[in-house]
């Protein structure tokens, strides 16, 4: 289907899964601000989609909603949104910059797995839970401040971040365990300081760090 521009409806309250999935020659989305419900998938593998504006009072971005949507270069998240779910926007191989706000949470398995040319992540004050795989193959991360708000970190959640140098770990007492996989061929990582409050470090948690 070819649709460069789509003009959604002012009426439009929800935009349900799949809806819009694969329509490869999206450029240019604006939700309305109406919208607030949005479906898994619901704009995945649009491969051209370069601009998108989400709707201000959305609360959740859905599982898979931008994955494998390659030319996509930055996302804003609204204020408001507390979730973002899994997958969201995997593979997004042109993914450079994020915008999170300070409302979000939880970042959800794989959120951004494979956006190897994701630069930086500014992760939010009040985040609580990273999930597993959340930023693995990010192979452009240089640094990464985990803030001290996070209690729960998954497995391989940065692992094959291959550029990352800098590590700050959370020094939250309620976060305890570096999870299996968490920086596994991390290879570019020459030192890190794990801090008081971690009594656990997991299976190959550091595998394959060779500078380390």
């Amino acid at each position: 289907i070819k649709l460069p521009e789509i003009s959604i409806p002012s009426k439009v309250a929800s935009i349900g899964n799949l809806a819009f999935y694969a329509c490869s020659s999206i450029t240019t989305l604006v939700i309305p601000d109406n919208v607030t419900s949005l479906g898994t998938s619901a704009f995945a593998s649009c491969d051209k989609l370069t601009s998108v504006t989400l709707p201000k009072d959305i609360t959740t971005i859905s599982a898979s909603i931008f994955s494998r949507c390659y030319a996509l270069s930055s996302i804003s998240i609204p204020h408001g949104v507390t979730y973002i779910d899994t997958s969201a926007f995997s593979d997004c191989t042109g993914l450079k910059t994020v915008s999170i706000p300070d409302s979000v949470t939880v970042l959800g398995y794989g959120v951004f797995s494979g956006c190897k040319a994701l630069l930086t992540i500014n992760l939010p004050d009040e985040l609580k839970s990273i999930g597993s795989s959340c930023f693995n193959y990010c192979q452009s991360l240089t640094s990464l401040q985990i803030p001290d708000s996070v209690t729960e970190v998954g497995n391989s959640a940065f692992s094959y971040c291959s550029g990352l140098t800098e590590i700050k770990i959370s020094e939250n007492e309620k976060f305890n365990t570096l999870s299996s996989s968490m920086f596994s061929r991390c290879t570019s990582l020459e030192e890190i300081a794990i801090p008081d409050n971690i009594r656990a470090i997991g299976k190959d948690a550091f595998e394959g760090c060779s500078k380390l």
